[in-house]
């Protein structure tokens, strides 16, 4: 018997083990509603469970491999550009929703790690390339410190 103050831990467990092994999101909710039916004591509302279901499966893609850790999904490609996804619980119906907030109208990668070293000091650089979307107008290639790299200064120039 799941009691109360496990349930929600135990419910994000088995679902992390479904996700893990590819099980269709649909089958995850069918079994996460039959646990908790037959298993918690008292069940949780069924739109709770649901609801956490979805979440869990949009946070950890399927298929992820076992080496890497499983990354919430926070940003999405588009093909005019780079957003920031996020997920919001109202707070009055308990409901989610998703909102996206447009963050560049390029795509920007690193090309190539450039190390040098002149025997004292070594210095390690990226080289940056792109190009704006949604013409795909490639963007001049441009070398960016690896410190400066996370402030995103670099995207100004």
């Amino acid at each position: 018997m799941i009691v109360p103050g496990s349930r929600h831990d135990s419910l994000v467990s088995t679902v992390g083990v479904m996700i893990h092994k590819n099980v269709k999101k649909e089958a995850a909710i069918a079994a996460a509603l039959a646990i908790n039916n037959e298993q918690c004591n008292p069940p949780k509302p069924e739109a709770e469970i649901i609801d956490t279901v979805e979440d869990l499966y949009w946070r950890y893609p399927a298929g992820e491999s076992d080496v890497e850790p499983i990354i919430p999904k926070k940003y999405l490609l588009r093909e005019d550009g780079l957003y920031w996804v996020q997920k919001r619980q109202n707070q009055q119906t308990g409901k989610w929703s998703t909102s996206l907030t447009r963050l560049s109208n390029f795509n920007a990668n690193i090309k190539k790690e450039i190390i040098s070293d002149d025997g004292y000091t070594q210095n390690r650089a990226y080289l940056i390339g792109g190009c704006i979307l949604p013409s795909e107008v490639a963007l001049p290639q441009t070398e960016v410190d690896v410190d400066k790299f996370p402030t995103m200064g670099w995207a100004q120039s």
